[in-house]
C-alpha cells in the first residue's frame, strides 16, 4: 500500500488547521506507515473488503453504432477508504471515530464495520439520508451515535461536521474519510492510498483501454485509478460531472483542512479530491461537465445506473475516439438526491 507523502499535490492539499494539531497529524502519518508495513494489518484490511465490500466487475459492450468500441465496466461503489480508515482507528485504539455520510449505504457499511472492530462511531448524516427512519433505527441498533440535526438545520455538509468534531479532540478521536477529497494532511493522502487499491481492481477488470471515462462527484475513485496507472501508460482519462444543482461555479478554497477545487452555489459544495485537481492541472485528466438535460437515457444498461454514469456513457458515445473506450459505471445509490 502506497502512502502519497506529499504535503502538496501541486497547489492542492496541505494542512489547513491550527499549528496545535499539526504534530498530531505528523504522528498519524508515522502510525499509518507502521501499520501498513504490518502484514497482519494488510491481511485484515483485505479480509474486511472481501467481506463487506466484495469487488466485482461486469464488462459489457454499449449498444450504439460507433466507429470504435465503447464498453461499460460496472463496479460497486468505492468503500476502500471507509474500511481502511475505520481499521486504522481501531488499531490505534481511538476512543471514538467521527464520520460524515452522504449516502445511506456508506452509513450502514461504516456502522457494521465499526461494530465488528469495536470502534465507537459518531456519524453525521446528510439531509437526505437523515430522513430515512429505518436507516437511523439500524444505525442505532449497531451502537452509532447519529446526528441528523446539523445537516437538516444548517449546511448539508456531513463531512465538514465530522472534521470539526475530530478537531475538537484530535488526540483521542479519529476521522473516517469516506473519500479522498477532504481532511488535513495526511488524512486525504491516506484515503487516497486506500482508494488506489480500488483503482487497481478497476484497471484489472477494465483491461487495456485507450481511454477510460469515469463519472465523478468528488473524484476519489478517479484519483485512485490515476494513481494506479503506470507512469508509462498512455491511457486518456476523462472525468464526467453531472450536477443537478443549478449555478454551480468552481472556486479554490481550503475545505476541511485541504486546499482544492470546489464546485458550489449558495447551498451546495461539491469538493474535488486534491490529487485529481492536481492531475487536471498537469494535463493527465480532463474534466467535462454534462448537463442533466443532455443525458441520453435510451442507452441500454443492465443495472440501475446513477445519473453520473449515464452522463458518462452519453459523452463517450457522442465523442468517439480511436481505440477502445471503457466507461466506468456504478449504481444509483440509496439515500441521496442523485
Amino acid at each position: 500500500m502506497v502512502l502519497f507523502d506529499e504535503l502538496w499535490f501541486g497547489s492542492y492539499g496541505g494542512c489547513f488547521i491550527s499549528d496545535a494539531f499539526t504534530l498530531g497529524c505528523d504522528r498519524y502519518r508515522e502510525q499509518f506507515e507502521q501499520l501498513v508495513a504490518d502484514e497482519g494489518f494488510v491481511a485484515e484490511y483485505t479480509a474486511l473488503c472481501k467481506r463487506y465490500a466484495p469487488f466485482s466487475a461486469e464488462l459489457s459492450p454499449v449498444e450504439a453504432a460507433l466507429p470504435s468500441p465503447v464498453e461499460a465496466c460496472h463496479v460497486p461503489w468505492n468503500a476502500s477508504a471507509l474500511i481502511g480508515c475505520a481499521l486504522v482507528g481501531a488499531r490505534l485504539q481511538k476512543g471514538v471515530a467521527h464520520m460524515g455520510a452522504r449516502y445511506a449505504d456508506e452509513a450502514l457499511l461504516a456502522a457494521r464495520v465499526c461494530h465488528e472492530l469495536g470502534l465507537p462511531l459518531h456519524m453525521f448524516l446528510s439531509k437526505e439520508a437523515g430522513a430515512i427512519s429505518s436507516l437511523i433505527e439500524q444505525l442505532e441498533l449497531l451502537g452509532v451515535n447519529v446526528d441528523t440535526k446539523m445537516c437538516a438545520e444548517i449546511f448539508d455538509l456531513p463531512e465538514m461536521y465530522a472534521f470539526q468534531a475530530w478537531v475538537s479532540d484530535a488526540d483521542a478521536s479519529h476521522l473516517i474519510n469516506v473519500r479522498a477529497n477532504c481532511g488535513a494532511y495526511p488524512q486525504a493522502n491516506i484515503a487516497l492510498a486506500f482508494s488506489r487499491t480500488f483503482g487497481e481492481r478497476v484497471l484489472a477488470a477494465a483491461g487495456d483501454a485507450d481511454r477510460i471515462v469515469i463519472p465523478i462527484r468528488s473524484g476519489s475513485t478517479a484519483a485512485g485509478i490515476l494513481t494506479a496507472l503506470s507512469d508509462s501508460a498512455k491511457t486518456q482519462v476523462v472525468c464526467i460531472e453531472c450536477d443537478t444543482a443549478e449555478d454551480m461555479v468552481q472556486e479554490l478554497d481550503s475545505y476541511c483542512g485541504a486546499f482544492t477545487k470546489v464546485m458550489r452555489n449558495r447551498l451546495e459544495d461539491r469538493v474535488i479530491a486534491p490529487y485529481l485537481a492536481y492531475a487536471e492541472d498537469e494535463g493527465r485528466v480532463a474534466r467535462v461537465a454534462v448537463a442533466p438535460a443532455d443525458v441520453d437515457f435510451s442507452i441500454k444498461a443492465e443495472q440501475p445506473l446513477s445519473l453520473q454514469s449515464r452522463a458518462a456513457l452519453t459523452w463517450a458515445c457522442e465523442h468517439p475516439a480511436e481505440g477502445r473506450t471503457v466507461v466506468v459505471t456504478g449504481d444509483a445509490r440509496w439515500g441521496t438526491i442523485v
